[in-house]
Formats: structure tokens, C-alpha cells, sequence
């Protein structure tokens, strides 16, 4: 059997509820795409600060070696040594 309800009337609504149902959400503003681009671009910027520094470094001193190497100057050096030949039996006598 159907029997009515003991309470016809709906409670009344919270007022805070009914405040808030009011409320709009605020956009956030945070961009997730942009956000982790920035993090990754932060990450590795002192690796490549590092890797320029030591490449940098690396062509300075090629440069510095190539200049000494091509700017030196010629060195010829004679040494004087006595040979000592001793005659031997089998000798060839020019003809």
C-alpha cells in the first residue's frame, strides 16, 4: 500500500548550500602543457651552460696548441759521430 509521506514539504535548503550553488568556478589559469615545457626547459639548462663551457674550453686549447705547433721554429741539429770501420779479410779491393 501506498501511504503518503509523513513530511510533505521538503526540508528548506542550507543557505551556505544555496550561496555556493550561486558561486562560478574561477579558471585556473595554469596550463599543464606549458607548464611542464618550462620545467624541462629549466632542467637542462645547466647541462647545456656546462657542455657549451666545455666545448668552449676544448676549441680554446685546440687553437692555442695549433698556434704554438705552427709558430715554432725550425730546429736542425747536426750530430757529428766518428764511424769506426775495421778492415776485414773479406774486403772487396776496388778494381
Amino acid at each position: 500500500m501506498n501511504r503518503p509521506p509523513a513530511d510533505p514539504l521538503p526540508p528548506s535548503p542550507d543557505p551556505l548550500a544555496v550561496a555556493l550553488s550561486r558561486l562560478e568556478p574561477a579558471p585556473h589559469g595554469l596550463d599543464r602543457e606549458v607548464l611542464l615545457f618550462a620545467a624541462g626547459r629549466a632542467a637542462c639548462q645547466g647541462a647545456v651552460t656546462f657542455w657549451r663551457t666545455v666545448a668552449a674550453l676544448a676549441t680554446a686549447v685546440a687553437a692555442l696548441l695549433a698556434t704554438l705547433y705552427l709558430t715554432r721554429p725550425t730546429r736542425i741539429e747536426y750530430i757529428d759521430r766518428p764511424v769506426i770501420v775495421t778492415p776485414s779479410d773479406e774486403a772487396v779491393s776496388p778494381p
